[in-house]
């Protein structure tokens, strides 16, 4: 990864079941591949162009991303500037146990690759931002 490039993981003591990353990428390129977790990932500036399943997708700032668990994606820069995020890598348990308390009936499946609420966006940013901890990694 490039200087320029940063990323970083970690995982707060509090929630074990949920990996956050934040990240600043300007030639960065994420080729297909899953995740075991969902990825919700707020992008906080520029745009991201992303493929989830079949389909493309240009997500700018303020747009939520949601990839459901081992669903195929990639991810580039979709503006020449780049594109920064923060995301939350929940476990399928710890979103179903959300789903459940919520009055759901098993884990969520998203039908939807980006969400634009800008509320929900706050809500995740300030989330994001108050999660830093100790135990942080460089990716």
């Amino acid at each position: 990864m490039d200087a320029t490039e940063i990323g970083n993981y970690w995982r707060h003591p509090c929630f074990p079941d949920l990996g956050l990353f934040k990240a600043r990428f300007t030639q960065h390129r994420y080729e297909l591949h899953t995740h075991p977790t969902y990825v919700i990932a707020l992008i906080t500036s520029g745009c991201e162009r992303i493929r989830i399943g079949r389909h493309s997708v240009l997500a700018p700032a303020g747009a939520i991303a949601v990839v459901n668990p081992e669903e195929w994606h990639d991810g580039e820069q979709g503006a020449d500037e780049g594109w920064a995020y923060r995301t939350f890598y929940p476990s399928v348990p710890l979103l179903t146990a959300v789903a459940r308390e919520l009055g759901g009936a098993d884990a969520p499946v998203f039908s939807r690759a980006i969400i634009e609420d800008s509320n929900l966006a706050a809500a995740l940013a300030a989330a994001h931002e108050g999660s830093t901890s100790q135990d942080s990694t460089q990716a």
